[in-house]
């Protein structure tokens, strides 16, 4: 077997430690580009983690292209791109989709973690930033509006997570600032029509389904929020 590395996870945060771990290992080439990773009942138990959390994490690592999912076959490393301080930003041509999937992969994640321990200051935080977003809509802020949507996004990743998270948190302010690079002109020509009030009435159904307390109903509202961004490249 030889090759394993894995550390015991202890704290809450584990969907994110898990990414770091696994982007760390292949940083440093214990696991080289065309290497097979352990399976994940091995990869889990020496992490100590559930088989679900370490599925998510390879999820996101799937969808940015640093690992390589080969059916009946396992799981393998296939970027040489990778490099701590922007750790899931390794692809050579990213595109605009798959930026946009792997921010809600890991919003999900986030949630997934997180929710069952959301406060009601919490949410209240959050409405703020729905507010802020509402009033430079009415303003036709554009640069306040994106402004107010980086912090909605930014602010959700860090209720969830109770902890202050500086790598997931570069990241996510990465991809963000990549989305809305990609997208500048359609989100601009979006503020002459309707659209902005989706992307509004998303955001408020995220909130909704966070103060539900229920993964399920929350994990509908995100990925219909990203459907919508993704439906305007189509």
């Amino acid at each position: 077997m030889g090759k394993i590395g894995f550390k015991k996870i202890e704290s809450k945060t584990k969907y994110s430690q898990i990414i770091e771990q696994l982007l760390e290992l292949i940083r440093i080439k214990v696991y080289k580009p065309g290497d097979r990773l352990p399976n994940e009942r091995l990869m889990a138990k020496e992490m100590g983690v559930s088989r679900g959390a370490l599925r998510e994490s390879l999820k996101a690592l799937i969808i940015l292209g640093i690992i390589d999912s080969r059916q009946g076959d396992g799981t393998y490393v296939s970027s040489e791109q990778i490099g701590l301080e922007h750790a899931l930003i390794v692809l050579k041509n990213p595109t605009v989709e798959r930026i946009i999937r792997l921010r809600q992969v890991i919003e999900l994640g986030c949630a997934a973690e997180g929710i069952e321990s959301l406060t009601l200051d919490d949410i209240r935080h959050l409405e703020g930033r729905l507010r802020e977003m509402e009033h430079a809509r009415k303003q036709e802020n554009h640069e306040g509006y994106l402004q107010a949507s980086r912090q909605f996004h930014s602010d959700l990743a860090k209720v969830l997570l109770k902890k202050q998270n500086e790598p997931l948190e570069n990241i996510l302010d990465y991809l963000w600032r990549a989305t809305n690079l990609a997208l500048s002109m359609e989100i601009y020509n979006d503020y002459m029509d309707d659209r902005i009030n989706e992307y509004l009435s998303s955001h408020r159904e995220i909130i909704e389904g966070l103060k539900s307390k229920s993964f399920r109903i929350a994990k509908k509202a995100i990925k219909a929020h990203y459907r919508s961004i993704l439906d305007q490249l189509e």
